[in-house]
């Protein structure tokens, strides 16, 4: 149970991590010709880490997509700088939250390990 629920948690934090890092992408290449924004679906990509009991970058890496409901602009950019704003201070959030939540779970089982 230990490990499971540290992996959990774990895993959800990579994820947090690695969608933050693609919305600060998509910001600096905002106003790159083609540039095509990416993101990646947090349930989708939860589900299948917590199916192949892996917390493998590689494996996140491989659930990437383009964004599709954004009309690209004229230089072929498909960047929203009001939508990648916003998943940025969710993401920033939902990150903070994993954390919390990892860090809580370890100290609590820490604590009943040392008897406290």
């Amino acid at each position: 149970m230990l490990d499971s629920t540290l992996g959990f948690f774990s895993s959800a934090l990579a994820i947090r991590e690695q969608q933050l890092s693609l919305v600060s992408a998509n910001i600096a290449n905002r106003d790159t010709p083609n540039y095509k924004a990416r993101d990646l679906e947090f349930n989708d990509v939860l589900t299948k880490l917590l199916k192949s009991d892996e917390n493998n970058k590689n494996t996140i890496m491989g659930d990437i997509k383009f964004r599709g409901e954004i009309t690209p602009k004229l230089d072929g950019n498909t960047v929203n700088d009001a939508l990648e704003t916003s998943k940025f201070s969710e993401y920033t959030t939902d990150y903070q939250m994993a954390l919390e939540m990892l860090t809580t779970t370890r100290d609590s089982r820490l604590a009943a390990i040392r008897g406290k």
